[in-house]
């Protein structure tokens, strides 16, 4: 069982559609880096994540992105 904080913002998918007008290339290089590094925590541990869509990425407050629906 995996237990996950609450992803106030809903998905990256939503985010970007509200708000991808308003973002810097900062701010996409961020969420690009985020992501990456992410990933990379997730195959330090053998966990391969299957299915990286935008719809599995969850966004919270303050630019903070959590990936989710893990196979293992």
């Amino acid at each position: 069982m995996i237990v996950m904080e609450y992803a106030d913002s809903g998905t990256l998918q939503n985010y970007l559609k509200e708000n991808f007008n308003n973002l810097t290339w900062d701010d996409k290089f961020n969420f690009a880096l985020q992501l990456a590094y992410a990933v990379s925590c997730l195959h330090e541990e053998d966990i391969i994540h299957c299915d990286l869509v935008i719809h599995f990425i969850l966004y919270h407050k303050f630019y903070v992105f959590a990936l989710s629906y893990f196979l293992f």
